[in-house]
C-alpha cells in the first residue's frame, strides 16, 4: 500500500511540474524570466536572473545553461598541435548589456600579438583571464584591479619578467577609447596604404607598357644567342640567400597575421603552429641580417665598390625613366642607352637597403618589447610599420622584380640569377651603354650574334661565355662615359 502511495505521488508531481514551469517548448527555448523581445538581434539564446534554477545560479555565469554556453562561445574551430582551440569572436549582446561591456573588447584583443598567437595555437598566449583575473574581475579604475595603472606592469611581469612600464602600456588594449598608440598606428596605416597604392599602381602601369612593347620585340627576334657573364658566383650566392630568407620571412610573418587562411592552416598541419612559427621566423630573421652583413663586407671589396659606383643614383636615371616610358608609349623612336644598372635595378636595390633597415629596427623592438625604454606607443607603431613595410616589399617584389625576370616576354632573368650569365643580345638590348663599354661600341642588334669585340679580343662563341672582360673589369661607373 505504501509503495502505491509513493508511486501515485511521484506521478502527480510529474504531471504538475509543467504547470509550474515558465512557458517554453521543452528544448531550452523558454525565456527563463527574460523578455524575448529584448534579445537585441534575436539569434542568441536568452538567459537572465529571474527564475534562474538554483544549480545555474550557483555558477554565477548569468544563468547560462552549459549547452547554450558552448553554442555562444565556441566560435570558429581549428586544429593545432595543442588540440582543438576556440576563437572567441564576439561577446553576446545579453552579456554586453548586463555588464556594460564594450563590443570592441574582443576585436582589440584579437588585433594584438596575444590574440593572433592564441588563434595560431600558442597554448600559453595571454587570454582574457591572464590579465583580468577570474573570480575577482574589477574595473580598471579600481586600485585593486590587476589592470589598474599602478598594477599593470606587475601583471605583465607575470609572463614577461623585467617588463617595463612602457611595455605594459603599449600592449594594453583599450576598447571604446583612442590611445596615442592608436593614433600613431592609424597615421602609419593611412600613409602606407597611400604609398602602397601609388607605388604598386605606378609599377603595374609601367610594367604593362614595357610588357606590351617587349612582346612585339620578342615575336620578331630570331637567331642564336651568345652568353655574357654578368654576375659573379658570390653575387649569385647573395641573391639566393636573400631570396630564401625573404620568402620564409614573408610566409612565417603573414602566418601570424592571417592564421585562418588556407595556406597558414597548411603550415599548422605540417606542425608549424605558433610556437614553431615564431622560432622559425626568428631564426630566418637572423639569417636575413647575416646576409645583409655579408653584403656590407662585399661592398668593401674592389668588385663591390665598383658595383656600388654603378648603382649610385644619378640625375640621368630620372631622364632615362621618362625617356623609357615615352619609348614604350611610341613617343620616342629608341630606348635610352642604359649602362650596367638601369633605374629599374637601382630602385630595387635601394628599396631593399631601406626595407632591410626598417624591418631589422622594428623587428628588434617586437622581438624584445619587454625591454622597451622608449615611449609606450613605440611597440604598436613598430608593429604597424613592420606589417605594412612587409606588404610593400612583398608586392614590390611580386609586381616589379618578378615582372622583369620572369614575366617580360623573352627575358631570361631567372637564368641570370642562377648562372650569372646573360644572353649577349639581351645585354645589347637592355644595357646598350654597358655593351658598348665592354665590346667597344654599340652594334646593331640584328648583328649581335656575329659582332666583333674590340681588337685583340676573341669573338664570343654561341652558347659560351665571351672572351672579353667581364663586368667586374675596371671601368668608369655609369654616367662617366658617353
Amino acid at each position: 500500500m505504501k509503495q502505491l502511495i509513493i508511486l501515485a505521488g511521484a506521478a502527480a508531481l510529474g504531471f504538475a511540474g509543467p504547470a509550474f514551469a515558465k512557458p517554453g517548448n521543452g528544448h531550452g527555448n523558454g525565456n527563463h524570466g527574460y523578455d524575448n523581445n529584448d534579445r537585441g538581434r534575436g539569434d542568441l539564446y536568452s538567459y537572465g536572473n529571474g527564475g534562474c534554477p538554483p544549480g545555474l545560479a550557483k555558477k554565477h555565469n548569468g544563468c547560462m545553461p552549459p549547452g547554450q554556453a558552448k553554442k555562444l562561445y565556441r566560435g570558429d574551430r581549428w586544429r593545432s598541435g595543442y588540440g582543438t582551440r576556440y576563437a572567441y569572436r564576439e561577446i553576446p549582446y545579453d552579456l554586453r548589456r548586463r555588464y556594460d561591456l564594450d563590443a570592441s573588447a574582443v576585436s582589440t584583443y584579437e588585433d594584438s600579438y596575444h590574440g593572433r598567437a592564441a588563434r595560431g595555437g600558442l597554448a600559453r598566449a595571454a587570454g582574457c583571464t591572464s590579465c583580468h583575473g577570474t573570480h575577482r574581475i574589477l574595473p580598471k579604475d579600481d586600485p585593486a584591479s590587476t589592470i589598474h595603472v599602478a598594477n599593470l606592469t606587475a601583471t605583465c611581469a607575470q609572463c614577461h619578467p623585467g617588463a617595463t612600464t612602457e611595455f605594459a602600456r603599449s600592449y594594453a588594449h583599450a576598447p571604446g577609447r583612442i590611445t596615442s598608440s592608436d593614433r600613431a598606428t592609424s597615421w602609419v596605416r593611412q600613409i602606407y596604404l597611400w604609398v602602397i597604392g601609388l607605388v604598386i599602381g605606378g609599377m603595374i602601369l609601367h610594367n604593362a607598357l614595357v610588357w606590351r612593347r617587349d612582346l612585339q620585340r620578342v615575336r620578331a627576334r630570331q637567331g642564336e644567342q651568345t652568353l655574357h657573364q654578368r654576375l659573379s658566383r658570390g653575387e649569385v650566392g647573395q641573391h639566393a640567400a636573400l631570396l630564401v630568407t625573404f620568402s620564409l620571412l614573408v610566409l612565417s610573418g603573414f602566418a601570424l597575421r592571417y592564421p585562418d587562411t588556407l595556406w597558414a592552416r597548411g603550415f599548422t598541419t605540417l606542425g608549424l603552429d605558433e610556437p614553431a612559427r615564431r622560432i622559425l621566423h626568428r631564426i630566418v630573421a637572423v639569417g636575413f641580417v647575416a646576409t645583409a652583413l655579408v653584403h656590407l663586407g662585399y661592398l668593401l671589396t674592389r668588385r663591390g665598390r665598383e658595383q656600388l659606383g654603378h648603382m649610385r643614383p644619378r640625375a640621368r636615371d630620372l631622364r632615362e625613366a621618362v625617356d623609357n616610358v615615352l619609348h614604350q608609349l611610341g613617343r620616342r623612336s629608341s630606348p635610352p642607352r642604359f649602362g650596367r644598372f638601369r633605374y629599374i635595378e637601382k630602385a630595387e636595390y635601394w628599396a631593399v637597403v631601406w626595407g632591410t633597415a626598417v624591418m631589422v629596427a622594428t623587428g628588434l623592438v617586437l622581438w624584445f618589447p619587454d625591454r622597451l625604454r622608449g615611449p609606450s606607443w613605440l611597440v604598436r607603431v613598430s608593429e604597424a610599420i613592420h606589417f605594412y613595410e612587409a606588404w610593400l616589399a612583398f608586392l614590390a617584389i611580386l609586381v616589379w622584380h618578378l615582372f622583369f625576370v620572369l614575366v617580360r616576354p623573352g627575358m631570361r632573368g631567372a637564368l641570370t640569377a642562377i648562372t650569372g650569365r646573360m644572353e649577349l643580345e639581351e645585354l645589347a638590348h637592355e644595357h646598350p651603354g654597358e655593351f658598348a663599354r665592354l665590346y667597344g661600341g654599340a652594334i646593331d642588334r640584328a648583328q649581335v650574334g656575329t659582332a666583333s669585340p674590340p681588337a685583340g679580343r676573341e669573338a664570343p662563341q654561341p652558347g659560351a661565355q665571351p672572351a672579353v672582360a667581364p663586368p667586374d673589369s675596371s671601368g668608369p661607373p655609369d654616367g662617366a662615359h658617353g
